[in-house]
């Protein structure tokens, strides 16, 4: 079946499927309030863009996502658009490297493949707000290119994009520890261990002698290189690096021992079935359609070696997941390229293999635009987590409703953000949500305070309560 398409009707395809998954992730991307994360992310951010010292915070991860994302806002001003576009634009370009895993998946597959990445629920709506996570599927994608790229040509131009790469993956978020982890091991296991054949162990030995040395080395300066160009701000703070090196050790235990986010093993699976259908499905078939080549044996260790340490981990939160998701879509992928060789020759198979085809499509593809545009920030979405309500824009319109040129506004409440995103061109204070608030009753106007606290009715009248995440709710009083 593959043979029957010319490379410029796969091109024109290709190009297609691009497109339309680049709608996809830009139609409308900054009408959704902001997250939770992002209102943080933009503090970060914004120490960047006005110029102030940058300090390490392990919370935040590395540097290099947040120098990406500021560009944009360095070029046209701030603004939500601005501050997700970049992340929008990388998400879309990782569509396109696709067209280099070809070789490995066949024509139509890589086809087939691109396209339920093209319009996947989780990888767009993760990518149509700023986190850490599209940035780290892009720098992990492109690391995973280069390295077959190199592996396939031994030109060491390769293998030294891969380090910067690497690098970039490692300042970016704490997680390339693991696809960096799966890398060795498979090497490691594939090397002195008999779970594959004479012919992959071969293959490995083959590969391992072909690596020029020097260059190697090379590659290893310009790693280190790298991480200290990002995580020394440019070699202007160099506690930031020991603080990067330190953290490691703060994120394994953090992931072990924070509370509010654990979650049990199976914790993704059942979030994403059937939301994520085509990776899942074609990930759990490919144990039985498996082919035992060496490409296809990484990929399958690289899905179950993530799978695994990040459903043990007891902290889960739903956009984790993609970079176990990566890699299913790829090994699915090869799934369906092995499904249409075993039956090239059936047709009554074949019809049935397009029609699970098109069926699990049109279920991704409605999941998408529910998912995305239609209930984004729904309750019952699982992917909004601890994300805004459907009451956060009338929150917003009842605080700016109420205010003139001269108010002044108090903040006292346990979670507030992403509000100082929203209230950032105005005279706002921010305060335990425990202190008492007569202090403040001759200065501010304006109070954004937790459901419960106790306020003098006398001074004071509410606005309004709302919820400005699921089951969490603040309260707008106003000076009488």
């Amino acid at each position: 079946m593959n043979k029957e398409m010319s490379q410029k009707t796969f091109l024109i395809i290709f190009i297609l499927i691009v497109i339309i998954g680049g709608f996809l992730r830009f139609y409308h991307f900054d009408l959704k309030p902001l997250h939770h994360d992002e209102g943080t992310s933009w503090y970060y951010i914004n120490i960047i863009y006005s110029n102030q010292p940058l300090i390490y915070d392990p919370l935040f991860h590395g540097f290099a996502n947040w120098y990406l994302a500021v560009i944009p806002i360095f070029l046209f001003g701030l603004s939500i658009f601005t501050l997700r576009i970049m992340a929008v634009f990388l998400s879309f370009i990782a569509i396109f490297f696709f067209y280099y895993l070809k070789k490995y998946l066949g024509t139509i597959s890589t086809l087939i493949t691109a396209l339920f990445f093209a319009i996947s629920p989780t990888f767009i709506y993760y990518s149509r707000q700023l986190s850490q996570y599209p940035f780290f599927i892009f720098f992990l994608f492109i690391t995973f290119i280069l390295l077959i790229l190199y592996l396939n040509k031994f030109k060491n131009i390769y293998l030294y994009l891969f380090s910067i790469a690497l690098a970039l993956l490692f300042t970016s978020h704490d997680w390339a520890l693991i696809f960096l982890a799966a890398l060795i091991s498979f090497i490691f296991f594939a090397y002195y261990f008999d779970f594959t054949d004479e012919l992959v162990k071969n293959k490995i030995k083959s590969t391992l002698t072909k690596i020029d040395k020097t260059a190697l080395i090379f590659a290893g300066l310009l790693f280190i290189y790298t991480v200290m160009l990002i995580m020394t701000n440019f070699f202007t703070n160099f506690h930031n690096l020991f603080s990067y090196l330190a953290s490691f050790n703060f994120h394994f235990e953090r992931t072990y021992n924070e509370i509010g986010h654990n979650k049990s093993f199976f914790y993704y699976l059942t979030t994403f079935w059937p939301i994520e259908i085509y990776a899942i499905l074609g990930s759990i078939l490919a144990v039985y359609f498996f082919k035992r080549e060496i490409f296809s044996i990484f990929v399958g260790y690289w899905v179950l070696f993530s799978f695994f340490i990040f459903s043990m981990i007891p902290y889960k939160i739903p956009w984790i997941f993609i970079i176990v998701l990566l890699p299913m879509y790829i090994l699915a992928g090869l799934t369906v390229k092995e499904l249409f060789n075993r039956i090239n020759n059936r047709k009554k198979y074949k019809i049935i293999l397009i029609s699970i085809l098109i069926l699990l499509f049109l279920l991704t593809l409605y999941n998408t635009i529910n998912l995305n545009y239609l209930n984004p920030i729904n309750k019952d979405n699982v992917l909004n987590y601890v994300g805004p309500t459907n009451d956060f824009n009338r929150l917003i319109n009842d605080i700016f409703g109420n205010l003139n040129k001269d108010s002044k506004i108090l903040v006292a409440a346990e979670s507030y953000w992403p509000l100082p995103f929203y209230l950032r061109n105005n005279s706002t204070k921010y305060i335990d949500a425990k202190d008492d608030l007569k202090p403040y009753y001759v200065e501010y106007n304006l109070f954004i305070i937790d459901q419960d606290k106790s306020f003098d009715n006398t001074i004071l009248s509410e606005v309004g309560t709302y919820e400005l995440r699921y089951g969490y709710y603040i309260k707008i009083l106003k000076k009488i």
